[in-house]
């Protein structure tokens, strides 16, 4: 606006109202839809079929924290495509190849301390859900103080 590139009478208007989108980490219910969204809309662009997300990466995408939120979401879809080579479907590996996840879950047990990090964080991540984001309220709902609550999420790498 400043720069005159921008007319101020519109950033005004527009700045009447406030649109509060929550991270896509608090709203797993859209991440495999978007994947699946992203997967179908580059399929289509490249001339491809379009393939279908394994099981195995369905519960690594809903685990996994976001941190780079639906831009994330949509460049690891569009790096998994050019990995499956048209493929029929997209694994866990092709998403997220710097972890060394297996295809089927039951082909590896996770030790008891990733198991127990992984429910926490999904817990703790429903509870600030919930809450909408208020951290208090949220450390209420898990019975536990706030600055534990808040130790907890820097731990998990939860924002």
């Amino acid at each position: 606006m400043k720069e005159g590139r921008f007319r101020s009478d519109l950033y005004y208007r527009l700045n009447a109202t406030e649109l509060r989108i929550p991270p896509l980490r608090a709203r797993r219910e859209d991440i495999v839809p978007l994947a699946e969204h992203f997967i179908a809309q580059f399929s289509r662009v490249a001339g491809h079929r379009i393939p279908a997300l394994t099981q195995a990466a369905m519960t690594a995408l809903l685990e996994y924290g976001w941190p780079g939120n639906i831009r994330e979401l949509r460049h690891r879809v569009q790096r998994a495509l050019d990995l499956a080579a048209a493929g029929p479907q997209l694994s866990a590996h092709m998403l997220f190849p710097e972890q060394s996840l297996l295809e089927e879950p039951e082909e590896r047990v996770g030790t008891l301390a990733e198991a127990r990090e992984r429910a926490e964080r999904l817990h703790i991540e429903e509870a600030i859900r919930q809450t909408g984001g208020e951290i208090a309220k949220a450390a209420v709902l898990l019975g536990i103080s706030r600055t534990t609550l808040w130790e907890k999420m820097r731990k998990l790498h939860i924002q």
